[in-house]
Parts: C-alpha cells; sequence; structure tokens
C-alpha cells in the first residue's frame, strides 16, 4: 500500500489559538506515527525504478542521503520543538520509505527514532517488522530489519534472522555488521564471531564509516590500518562537504592504527589534509569552520581559537 498521507478530519470542537497550536501539533504527531506504523502491516511497494529485490549497498545512495542532510539537518531540527520535530522527522521517513523502500537508512533512523522517543509505538512498529519477514523469508532486507529490532527482546531469534539473511544474500554486509553487534555482549557474547563478522563486513565495505561498524572496529587493532587506507582512498576523491567531515573518523583511526613513533609524520598528513579541505571549501559555514579547527588541534596546535581568529586560519589554510 503507497504511504500517502490522509487528509486531516474536522475539528469538532473550538479551541483559542494556544490551544488549538498545542492540539495541532499533538494530532499530526499521532496522526503520522499512526500512518507509518500501518504502512509497515503489508510490504512495501517498491518505487518506480527501484528493483524489488535490490539491497541497500555500503553507502546510502546519493538522492536519499540528500534530503536526509537537508530535511533532517540537526541545525534545523535543533531549533524546533518536540512535537513539530517527531512530526518532521516522520514524515521526511515516510516519504523516503515509500519513495526507496530498499534503502536501509530510511529504517534504521525511523526504528532508532522510535525505539528512544516513542517504547510504545516501537512496539508496534517491530512487531510489524517482524511479520514482514515471516510473510517472506525469502527477501535478505526483511529478515535483516526483523533480526536487528528483536535484539534484545528475543536475542536467538535476531541471530537466527541475520544469519538467514546472511545465507541468502552473502555480498549484503550489513547482516555481518548486526550480528557482531548480537555477539559483542549478553549470554551469547563470542569474540572470535564479533572479529569474523565484522571483518567479513569490512572486506565488502572497506571504507565504511558507519558509526556501529566503527565501534567494533576499534575492538580489531589488526584491521583497522586496511581501513584506514581504504579510507583514506575514498576520501582523496570526495568534495561533498558533509561527507568531507569523515576525515575526522579516518584521523583518529590512522593515530589509532599506527605506533607513536609514526604520529609526527601523520600530523604532517593531517594538516595537508586541512589545507585541501579548506580550499575545497573556503567559504564553510560554522559547523565546517569547527570542523577545521579541531583537526587543526590534533595536528598540534594546541591553542584555543575565537571569533574572528576562526575565520583568519580557515582563510590562512585555504591559501596555503
Amino acid at each position: 500500500m503507497p504511504w500517502r498521507k490522509k487528509a486531516p478530519p474536522k475539528r469538532c470542537c473550538s479551541f483559542g489559538p494556544e490551544k488549538r497550536g498545542v492540539w495541532d501539533s499533538m494530532r499530526a504527531y499521532l496522526s503520522v506515527a499512526s500512518l507509518i506504523a500501518a504502512a509497515f502491516i503489508g510490504n512495501s511497494f517498491p518505487a518506480q525504478g527501484q528493483s524489488a529485490r535490490s539491497l541497500p549497498g555500503c553507502e546510502t545512495a546519493p538522492e536519499v542521503r540528500k534530503v536526509l542532510d537537508k530535511k533532517l539537518d540537526p541545525k534545523l531540527l535543533d531549533k524546533m520543538k518536540r512535537p513539530e520535530r517527531v512530526t518532521l522527522e516522520r514524515e521526511v521517513l515516510n516519504d523516503l520509505i515509500a519513495e526507496h523502500p530498499r534503502e536501509l537508512e530510511p529504517y534504521q533512523t525511523l526504528v532508532n527514532s522510535m525505539r528512544s522517543e516513542d517504547p510504545d509505538q516501537f512496539a508496534g512498529l517491530r512487531n510489524r517488522l517482524v511479520k514482514m519477514a515471516k510473510d517472506d523469508p525469502n527477501d535478505p532486507l526483511a529478515l535483516l530489519l526483523a533480526g536487528w529490532v528483536l535484539r534484545g527482546k528475543d536475542t536467538l531469534e535476531s541471530v537466527r534472522l541475520l544469519e538467514a539473511a546472511q545465507a541468502k544474500a552473502p555480498n549484503f554486509p550489513w547482516p555481518f555488521d548486526e550480528l557482531a553487534s548480537d555477539y559483542f555482549r549478553g549470554k551469547i557474547a563470542d569474540q572470535n564471531k564479533v572479529k569474523e563478522n565484522i571483518e567479513a563486513f569490512f572486506a565488502i565495505c572497506p571504507a565504511s564509516t558507519d558509526n556501529s561498524a566503527q565501534w567494533l572496529l576499534a575492538k580489531d587493532p589488526a584491521l583497522q590500518p586496511k581501513v584506514a587506507v581504504a579510507l583514506r582512498a575514498r576520501l582523496q576523491t570526495e568534495t561533498d562537504p558533509q561527507r568531507l567531515k569523515d576525515y575526522e573518523i579516518l584521523w583518529g583511526l590512522e593515530f589509532r592504527a599506527r605506533p607513536p613513533a609514526e604520529h609526527d609524520a601523520l600530523r604532517a598528513q593531517l594538516t595537508q589534509d586541512l589545507k585541501r579541505l579548506a580550499m575545497l571549501n573556503p567559504k564553510g559555514d560554522a559547523g565546517w569552520q569547527a570542523f577545521l579547527i579541531k583537526g587543526h588541534k590534533q595536528a598540534g596546535g594546541g591553542f584555543k581559537l575565537r571569533g574572528r581568529e576562526c575565520a583568519e586560519l580557515v582563510s590562512m589554510l585555504a591559501h596555503l
């Protein structure tokens, strides 16, 4: 069924302006949450031009990433009250899942949001995702989503579903990442299986900056140098300022992966990176400037900078 918004029902009562605004926010929040939950009752229909059995790759599709960056910009969300912020998030994610039902990140963002902010709604969503996997046990994406939301609720079933997804699509990276997370802690903790799965994930996605995968990578020192090399190679051809901020992940990874005797050479490389970054985006916003300043400190510039000094440093880097 298409994920379309329903026309709001007519009001049966009259409120003053202040109460009406609160009621409108609450009603919009509840209707969107209900709409999204209902959409999981049946399998999502693939959008035009998107294969019904395509699987998410290592990176979010550019058209999806563009919408997420623009419409769910943290700077925008921070200025909103909670009901309006939640409503906007759900509307954006609802539209993305309708248009790109085989992309992973909109589902991830939706589940994370509902898990932390709406436990009751999340329980219903979890049940619907599990039902999707039961209704279509040959779909690796449905199996992945069900396995993911069952972590902490039924870990053995989570593992079974993730292993089923893995078996049906051996080159699908995300079951490996989720299995590594399952095996990291709790009654089934198994560090050998964590290592096996996280190495399999990075074999498929060698330059991934996924938060969960990077966190697990920190537990595997032998793998870190390989990922650092792959990530640097990817970032050398990147021009999008949002993606270029992944240099912060790279720098931390390189300093952890290399011995202290090589850190001076790393700081010199970091300085060269900063020069390139400043030239690529010489008129970056405050967030971009803060990113460059943080990199400058990591390269050895330990002094504090304020206001105009920050802008001057960015300008200086851009003209070096």
